[in-house]
């Protein structure tokens, strides 16, 4: 039964991982020839992060 825990922890990190991934790449992307930028998806992608600091 650990072996289970274990494979749907590291399933979850992964799925948590890529959707962070998806977040970031879709901050700014082109359609046709112009840049597109979204405030509301930059607002998650940065909710997606974590800040690592001293404390």
């Amino acid at each position: 039964m650990d072996v289970l825990a274990l494979k749907d922890k590291e399933a979850e990190l992964a799925l948590k991982h890529a959707i962070q991934r998806l977040y970031l790449a879709l901050i700014y992307y082109t359609i046709g020839s112009v840049l597109f930028k979204s405030p509301i998806l930059s607002f998650y992608a940065m909710l997606s992060r974590k800040v690592y600091g001293k404390g």
